[in-house]
């Protein structure tokens, strides 16, 4: 995952939310683009391209990534949830994804929008970058093995 930077190089350090991506007309490159950006991704391929890439992500991951890719048919439970059409996704939408967080943090909107490709539901702004910190903390030993 790249480091971002404002106009000073300065690293910036974004809130952390609870995201998950529903993705429509999925392809392998968008799960390994978003998988990293989301806690959850819910794809409409088969399960088991789904077991496919969990186990081979798995070798090169500390977190458990069977909780992290889902069928699009699960139940969604994200306190924010951003749906596309992976057909529609550009190179330009890469930039948005990269900003996203600081974006959502900006805005501090609840509720049902949309902006360009993207549908988005904001349940809840609660962020959780100080448990990514506290290696004892029971919600953060969850998300590993």
């Amino acid at each position: 995952m790249n480091v971002l930077h404002d106009e000073l190089m300065m690293p910036k350090v974004c809130k952390r939310y609870d995201v998950g991506y529903i993705i429509h007309n999925t392809t392998p490159q968008i799960i390994n683009f978003i998988e990293p950006w989301s806690d959850t991704v819910y794809v409409d391929v088969s399960s088991d391209y789904i077991n496919h890439y969990v186990t081979e992500e798995q070798k090169i991951s500390h977190f458990n990534i069977q909780n992290r890719v889902k069928s699009i048919t699960d139940e969604k439970t994200n306190n924010i949830l951003i749906e596309f059409d992976a057909r529609k996704f550009t190179q330009e939408h890469t930039n948005f994804i990269n900003e996203l967080m600081f974006i959502i943090q900006d805005s501090g909107e609840i509720g049902q929008f949309e902006y360009d490709i993207f549908k988005f539901t904001i349940k809840s702004l609660e962020s959780y970058e100080q448990k990514l910190t506290n290696a004892d903390d029971d919600w953060y030993l969850n998300k590993l093995l």
